[in-house]
């Protein structure tokens, strides 16, 4: 998994990408929907954690978007995007950008 945050054109954006089987395309539409969970999912969540992250990024005037592997014409082998996007304020600072997946090596 891959997290990294950072300042572009005004906005914060958070990117949270993994290199798993991906979210069937038959799920994409519902994967925000509060207590959602996959036909094959058996771990032990409870569907809210997107939902959530969701609302907080809208009271916040922001957003959420998922990335497939075929988002934007360019194909990714495998994994899924994530990008939460929020307005950046004149007081926002610059993030340190940090790749999450090498500072827990």
């Amino acid at each position: 998994m891959r997290a990294c945050v950072e300042r572009v054109e005004g906005v914060v954006r958070l990117t949270v990408e993994d290199n798993g089987p991906g979210i069937p395309e038959d799920l994409r539409e519902r994967i925000f929907e509060r207590f959602f969970r996959g036909a094959g999912d058996r771990g032990a969540s409870s569907g809210l954690g997107l939902s959530i992250v969701q609302a907080v990024a809208a009271s916040h005037g922001g957003s959420v978007t998922l990335h497939s592997p075929t988002t934007n014409g360019r194909r990714r082998p495998r994994g899924t995007r994530f990008e939460v996007i929020f307005p950046a304020s004149a007081h926002t600072p610059q993030p340190a950008r940090v790749d999450a997946a090498a500072a827990s090596r």
